[in-house]
């Protein structure tokens, strides 16, 4: 991305375009778009490296080797696993506990809408059980399905 800024600037000195603002700005927002592109097209071809590989576990087995000696009740556990596969669009057989947010998860340069839309669920059940979330504890798909978990089991203590 730094070199097609730099391509970017030695045309504009080297044309001496009349109106040499217009061409900036064009400049910019066009390397913006191909950086976009770009960041787009490379998460893509990431995760399908990162998924292909992976064997596929049923909702059973993910419940069975991760989170049965927890106390998280196995439809939230699910529910969770399955919310973040079909926001960030990875079958959810694929995932596993340690993935992390913004690398193996939706790896964009910046940040993706999928990520943004995951946290808006996230805090729409913590408004629901009225408590909120510490999104800097959470990193891997480990962490948010606990972290969604104590909400839940928070909100089972406050209506006994």
């Amino acid at each position: 991305m730094a070199m097609l800024i730099i391509l970017g600037v030695i045309v504009i000195f080297i044309v001496r375009p009349t109106q040499p603002k217009l061409w900036s700005g064009i400049c910019i927002f066009g390397i913006g778009g191909v950086a976009s592109i770009a960041s787009w097209v490379s998460s893509r071809k990431k995760a399908k490296m990162i998924f292909d590989d992976r064997p596929s576990l049923s909702e059973v087995d993910i419940y069975r080797r991760y989170y049965s000696d927890t106390k998280l009740p196995q439809p939230l556990v699910i529910e969770l696993w399955n919310e973040v596969a079909k926001t960030l669009h990875i079958p959810p057989g694929k995932l596993l506990p340690t993935d992390r947010f913004g690398h193996e998860l939706s790896g964009y340069w910046i940040t993706s809408d999928e990520l943004d839309t995951l946290a808006e669920k996230a805090n729409a059940r913590a408004r629901q059980y009225g408590v909120a979330i510490d999104f800097s504890e959470v990193k891997t798909l480990d962490e948010y399905i606990k972290q969604i978990g104590k909400l839940k089991t928070h909100e089972n203590k406050l209506k006994r």
